[in-house]
């Protein structure tokens, strides 16, 4: 499933089947637990506050950047290799400076993180679900929020044909004591 917000940027979610019982239940299990912040916004980074939600359970979240393709017009991800530690809480942001779209696809990584919400495009949108491809066109940015959950080492890609080049990994670690 995917979800657009604007032409720039396209996420593509898993979603969690639905629990037995049936749809119509399952609505009603959902309408029963929809409360008046369920739509997050607005946003305001400089408190890591989300609407009256805060993160505070993670802590504050740590700065990544990871930059898609190149001005110069070469494929790569920079940096290539991001080390994390599991339990933390993340804000990864990316944008693409080149003249050509983008994907960061990792679906191993999609099942090994706890995604808090993807901030993108103007109006924001809230994206609920696995992320499993991220889609960045020529000047799109975005930021992901997430909880490094599963130790691992996992391969990052952009899976348009001559993008072969765009490679990267990320690994999460145990939490050092």
């Amino acid at each position: 499933m995917s979800a657009h917000n604007n032409t720039n940027v396209r996420v593509r979610m898993r979603h969690d089947p639905v629990p037995s019982g049936g749809l119509l239940e399952a609505l009603a299990l959902v309408s029963q637990k929809k409360k008046k912040y369920d739509n997050p916004w607005p946003y305001t980074a400089s408190t890591e506050k989300i609407g009256t939600k805060k993160f505070a359970t993670f802590g504050p979240a740590t700065p990544l950047t990871v930059t898609l393709g190149a001005k110069s017009g070469e494929f790569r991800f920079e940096p290539d290799n991001l080390k994390l530690t599991q339990g933390k809480l993340y804000a990864l942001a990316m944008d693409n400076p080149s003249d050509v779209p983008h994907y960061f696809t990792a679906l191993d990584l999609a099942r090994s993180v706890y995604t808090v919400v993807v901030l993108a495009g103007e109006p924001p949108a809230e994206f609920k679900g696995q992320v499993t491809d991220l889609e960045l066109k020529p000047g799109a940015q975005l930021v992901w929020y997430f909880v490094a959950m599963r130790p691992g080492t996992y391969d990052v890609r952009c899976p348009i044909k001559g993008h072969e080049a765009m490679a990267a990994t990320v690994t999460i670690s145990k939490p050092t004591l």
